[in-house]
């Protein structure tokens, strides 16, 4: 599921004379990451290629204040050019949700969507059985339990107060 559910906002530290940021612990995937520069002004990281990082700052030695970020590895960005203080700022980042192995009292997924847990836990067990004929069907009740879920899941969200606002009326105001 990409939903906002599974975002969370971590504090990041960039430090002087390193090209990288470690990411938070659970991190999947960043979505904006920022830091306040010398001046108090929040700057924003874009997001690059790694390539377009190699050829934009070639020489990680080189610092400057900092404008693009990159996947490296699973625990840390590349970031360029090069911080030339250390600063701190902060991620929005996809968390990976909590396992169902540590929480047996049941997560967000186990909870609301549980067929579709079944659907991915009988996919990865015909692979270790080698029951590759299975596979296929599993794989396609999963696409298409997926394609409900995400759609029952954002219609949850919103009755739960998310951050979409209710259509106004002819009358400019809002529908309950």
């Amino acid at each position: 599921f990409d939903l906002e559910l599974f975002d969370s906002e971590q504090d990041i530290t960039l430090t002087i004379n390193t090209a990288t940021i470690t990411k938070p612990d659970s991190t999947i995937v960043g979505r904006t990451l920022w830091y306040t520069n010398g001046s108090s002004d929040r700057v924003v990281l874009r997001q690059r290629t790694y390539e377009y990082m190699q050829d934009y700052w070639p020489t990680p030695t080189d610092v400057g204040e900092p404008k693009f970020y990159c996947e490296l590895t699973s625990t840390t960005w590349g970031v360029a050019p090069t911080p030339n203080a250390t600063r701190t700022g902060k991620a929005r980042v996809i968390k990976r949700p909590t396992s169902i192995v540590t929480d047996t009292a049941g997560t967000w997924v186990s909870l609301n969507f549980g067929d579709l847990l079944l659907r991915a836990c009988l996919i990865a067990s015909e692979a270790f059985e080698k029951a590759d004929d299975r596979i296929a069907v599993w794989k396609a009740e999963y696409v298409e339990l997926l394609a409900a879920a995400k759609h029952e899941a954002r219609a949850l969200l919103r009755q739960d107060g998310s951050p979409l606002a209710p259509m106004p009326t002819a009358e400019g105001k809002p529908e309950k």
